[in-house]
């Protein structure tokens, strides 16, 4: 969902980008500079942004990816967050999806969960609604 929703802003953007650069290169005091500007650049400039827009999203997608657990006892209940969106609790299997305000949803047969999580360094701190709190540590 978060993801087809960039793209839509990015069509958005893009497309008043470009009739904002028609515009301006239409308008007699910027003919001059303007056709200075190769179209190659302007495209090159358009693909650039689009990639920093596309890439910049997502970034606790990345960082969750990996092993956690509970607390530091060896015992502990270990998480495996996948790249796919997957994720393993002890012995449960589950989905997870980011949604806005650095929320997660948990999915799995058992229930669904919403949390607001913080990643700070290797600590995942995850919120329930009600105020309680679960805090991960990265396993290395």
């Amino acid at each position: 969902m978060r993801r087809g929703l960039t793209l839509a802003v990015l069509k958005y953007v893009a497309g008043n980008l470009v009739s904002t650069f028609l515009r301006i290169a239409n308008t007699p005091s910027t003919i001059g500079v303007v056709r200075s500007l190769s179209s190659h650049r302007f495209i090159a400039a358009c693909v650039l942004v689009s990639f920093c827009f596309i890439t910049g999203c997502g970034g606790n997608a990345r960082d969750i990816v990996g092993t956690w657990r509970t607390s530091p006892d060896p015992n502990a209940m270990i998480w495996e967050f996948s790249n796919d969106g997957s994720v393993l609790m002890g012995p449960n299997r589950g989905r997870y999806t980011f949604g806005d305000n650095n929320r997660i949803k948990i999915e799995t047969s058992i229930a669904t969960s919403v949390y607001q999580i913080e990643l700070v360094g290797d600590k995942m701190t995850l919120k329930e609604p009600n105020g309680s709190k679960l805090v991960l540590t990265r396993v290395k």
